[in-house]
């Protein structure tokens, strides 16, 4: 094993990764075990091992190229290394004469086993370089037969294999190109086929709507005329003289009001169904305008993102519920009486 003097120079000098494995194999199996030191408590052949492995996968690891590293993965590899190397100098340095020696071993053990995993499940399987002269070495010539292992047809077939795939995949790759195009027209073409059917559905609502509102104003002036008359028969029908009494007069009062209430009921009814169909027209007719031309408007962008921002007020214009001024929300719900009831409320409140 080198002194303490020398692991403390090649501390100072050298990386971690370098380090770690400069010290692993130039240090004795039997000094890291402690067998002298240690006695009974010294380390198990396993953790040789476990660091010699370790040391493997790190001498593999900086053969490989520096323009293909992942500088993630170079970073947890670095703070992994410096784990095994604190690791080690535990190891070194540990003597049974100490406190928990015991304890202190087994940490050592478990903390060297999880980085001995982590170098074997993350760095091993990506150090393509060492996969490709281990290759090699098994295609190398059999020293007692001395014959390649591999026969040069098969190596040739396989080259021709090889060389085939490759024209294939180049084909592939200009195919998909080529197909680039008419897979764009294709989604536009269906776009717009889309965007068609769907002006077509809400001009067919508009229509719908556009002859309901028709009758329900027609309903409405019917209604109108019809009430006037209605209204002013019944409040002279049969009008009261002096010796009416109050019983008589309060029961025609309430007779008044539920006929001109009920007349007023219809009219009211007619006038709504007119507005909300008119309302409704107006919505789907502007919602088809929107859908007729939406593809002319996007296609006019050259850049792809003003065609996506085209597209995405477009599609809020048509899927949004529209103000066509035919229909007050705030108002809809509020009777004759609530109308004319409410402020005399409102002033008396403020009076009092």
């Amino acid at each position: 094993m080198a002194d303490d003097d020398e692991v403390a120079a090649t501390e100072a000098e050298l990386p971690v990764i370098e380090r770690l494995v400069d010290v692993i194999r130039r240090t004795p199996p039997e000094q890291i075990r402690g067998t002298e030191r240690l006695g009974a408590l010294s380390f198990g052949q396993d953790s040789v091992d476990d660091l010699n492995e370790i040391a493997s996968t790190l001498e593999d690891y900086l053969l490989e190229d520096r323009d293909f590293r992942d500088d993630n993965l170079h970073v947890q590899v670095e703070a992994n290394a410096e784990a095994a190397w604190q690791v080690l100098v535990g190891m070194m340095g540990l003597t049974s004469s100490e406190p928990d020696a015991a304890t202190n071993r087994a940490d050592l053990v478990t903390r060297l086993v999880s980085v001995r995993d982590w170098f074997r499940l993350n760095v091993r399987p990506r150090l393509v370089n060492a996969m490709i002269r281990k290759r090699l070495a098994e295609a190398s010539a059999d020293p007692l037969a001395g014959k390649p292992a591999f026969d040069p047809a098969e190596v040739a077939a396989t080259q021709d294999a090889y060389d085939d795939l490759q024209r294939t995949a180049d084909e592939l790759r200009k195919q998909i190109a080529a197909a680039g195009p008419a897979i764009e027209a294709a989604r536009e073409a269906a776009g717009v086929s889309g965007a068609e059917d769907l002006a077509l559905a809400y001009d067919d609502q508009a229509k719908m709507h556009h002859s309901a509102w028709r009758i329900w104003g027609v309903g409405l002036i019917v209604s109108i005329v019809v009430a006037i008359p209605v209204s002013v028969f019944v409040v002279l029908w049969k009008r009261p003289d002096g010796t009416i009494t109050d019983a008589e007069v309060v029961g025609r009062l309430l007779l008044d009001l539920f006929v001109i209430g009920l007349v007023l009921y219809v009219v009211r009814v007619c006038s709504l169904q007119f507005r909300v169909h008119r309302h409704l027209e107006v919505v789907h007719r502007s919602k088809a305008a929107a859908l007729k031309t939406f593809a002319r408007l996007v296609a006019v962008g050259s850049d792809p993102a003003a065609r996506d921002a085209v597209a995405v007020v477009l599609a809020q214009s048509v899927f949004s519920s529209d103000q066509s001024g035919f229909i007050d929300s705030t108002g809809d719900h509020i009777t004759l009486i609530e109308r004319v009831v409410g402020p005399v409320t409102q002033r008396a409140t403020s009076s009092a």
